[in-house]
């Protein structure tokens, strides 16, 4: 890029990023208990920190639209501000395995024959092969009779295939005992 550009190029994304964390930053103030429970939905913190990191969020694009506005020397830490938050953000569009669990719960059984697996293997001494293969084995099982009987949204019928497939687990984890509430 020749040398006269550089001070356009510089003052259109100055001008651009800006407006974009303001516009950003208006939007998350006019609706900030959406932001908290944006925050809190990705499950990566406890419950009550989520309004402290959406607050902490929220100061960061103000400040980097402030960088931008104020520019001089602000304008290097303002670049590398909105870069890093820009990847933080970029790299939350892909769901987390708890993001997931909570859109299908159905998903959710794996993580229960994990659990058992790696409890076998650090307070029984299972060798973690072992351990793993049993809960895959029973993960595929699972996944299969959901499959078969087509119950993804259905509680009813993934608790049965649950209940088939590893008849060890607790009876809430089944349905069983929910008639006498």
């Amino acid at each position: 890029m020749p040398d006269v550009l550089l001070p356009y190029s510089l003052t259109f994304s100055r001008i651009a990023i800006g407006l974009a964390f303001t516009a950003s930053s208006i939007g998350k103030l006019r609706d900030f208990p959406m932001l908290e429970r944006g925050i809190g939905n990705f499950q990566i913190l406890p419950r009550r920190l989520a309004r402290a990191c959406a607050h902490l969020f929220l100061a960061g694009e103000v400040a980097v639209a402030a960088l931008m506005l104020f520019g001089a020397g602000f304008l290097r830490i303002g670049f590398l501000l909105a870069t890093a938050y820009l990847m933080s953000v970029e790299s939350s569009q892909r769901p987390s395995i708890f993001q997931r669990i909570a859109d299908q719960e159905w998903l959710g059984a794996y993580l229960i024959w994990l659990e058992q697996a790696y409890r076998q293997i650090v307070e029984e001494g299972v060798s973690p092969a072992q351990a793993l293969a049993a809960a895959q084995e029973k993960s595929d099982n699972y996944r299969a009779r959901v499959i078969a009987r087509n119950a993804f949204s259905q509680q009813e019928g993934w608790q049965a295939c649950l209940k088939e497939i590893d008849p060890t687990l607790p009876a809430f984890l089944v349905g069983a005992g929910e008639e006498e509430k």
